[in-house]
């Protein structure tokens, strides 16, 4: 809807010529990658972070068909290319829901700072977690049983 059609409740195809002047408006044959939006590029730490024009302009002129090259943004505006590249498929590899949200929290930690440190065994520091307040608890009672003492010696007495 939008780039395909005239509108959203309008379902007619938009004509060739209309989408291709969206797309050189929107990618200009001079600068292509001048309205491409932000675009993360790995730098000299392995670490991401914003791409320089250059890599935007090598991402937009790459021959394959990942997010930000030419196949794939005329994909979006229902052209393509004569010759197209095939598709390539990449391996993708899925972490276990623990293991993802570790990587998560770790990046996450060095984008804003080390606020939250996550235990390298978390069951044995939930169990240890668990053994403090329990042992708070028993102090708070034995404080509790001792004022109730004291009151009754004291207030017996008089």
């Amino acid at each position: 809807m939008g780039l395909l059609t005239w509108g959203t409740w309008d379902t007619e195809v938009r004509p060739l010529e209309e989408r291709l002047k969206d797309f050189l408006h929107a990618y200009p044959a001079a600068t292509p990658a001048r309205f491409q939006g932000a675009m993360l590029w790995r730098n000299a730490r392995g670490e991401y972070g914003p791409a320089e024009d250059d890599a935007r302009v090598a991402r937009f002129r790459a021959e394959d068909n990942r997010f930000g090259t030419l196949a794939e943004i005329l994909a979006r505006y229902g052209l393509k290319l004569r010759e197209e590249p095939a598709y390539a498929a990449r391996p993708v590899e899925v972490l276990s829901f623990r293991d993802m949200a570790r990587l998560r929290n770790q990046r996450l930690r060095q984008l804003y700072g080390t606020v939250d440190i996550e235990p390298e065994n978390m069951d044995e520091a939930k169990a240890a977690e668990l053994d403090r307040l329990e042992k708070k608890r028993a102090a708070e009672q034995i404080r509790e049983a001792r004022r109730r003492m004291h009151r009754d010696v004291v207030g017996g007495a008089s």
